[in-house]
């Protein structure tokens, strides 16, 4: 479940999301400084490796809505990586009226030549689960997820930094080691910056 992190009685509310293979715990440092600027957080918990994307936003909007009187909240959220197309899928589904800022972390908007990759190898495609091939270029390509509401103000944060020798040879630079800058974009997005920080710890 959820982590609530009660600063005080803000009506506002952030919401962070994980990537792929990750748990909340990757986003403490960010709900740490959120909560020390009077923000109320909620960093989710979810099973990322256990279904697709469409499925995990369906678990994710329900711990959402046990937060207190989230339907009086302006709601904003944080997301890493998978995260981001998670929330893009739960905002489409249930069509929430009270989000208003998004900030997302090294998304695969147009997804990744890494998962491309991995996908094709059964070790690494049985540990990762069904989302993984979500995150392909094809899947980007051929099953694009929903762009956010243009009521909500997208911010993308992009890393092009890399720290594994691996990946290093898979993608186009600049990249974060897992997704190169370009594939973070959105075509409706407010602001992009990339700066200089690898997918892993850019948190």
């Amino acid at each position: 479940m959820g982590t609530f992190l009660l600063a005080n009685m803000s009506n506002q509310l952030v919401v962070l999301l994980h990537g792929i293979a990750r748990t909340s715990r990757s986003m403490n440092c960010i709900a740490r400084v959120l909560t020390k600027h009077n923000y109320a957080v909620m960093n989710i918990d979810y099973p990322s490796r256990s279904n697709t994307i469409d499925h995990l936003s369906e678990g994710i909007y329900q711990q959402l809505l046990t937060y207190p009187e989230v339907k009086d909240k302006k709601i904003h959220f944080v997301a890493h990586s998978m995260g981001c197309l998670a929330l893009r899928v739960l905002l489409e589904k249930y069509k929430m009226q009270n989000v208003q800022r998004i900030a997302v972390l090294g998304p695969p908007n147009q997804g990744s030549e890494v998962a491309d990759f991995a996908r094709r190898i059964p070790l690494i495609k049985t540990f990762y689960g069904p989302a993984l091939a979500e995150l392909t270029v094809a899947n980007a390509t051929d099953h694009p997820f929903p762009l956010p509401p243009g009521c909500c103000h997208v911010g993308i944060i992009a890393g092009n930094f890399n720290v594994d020798p691996i990946c290093y040879f898979m993608l186009t630079a600049p990249h974060d080691g897992k997704v190169t800058v370009n594939c973070t974009k959105l075509p409706n997005m407010a602001d992009h910056i990339a700066l200089l920080t690898s997918h892993s710890f850019m948190m």
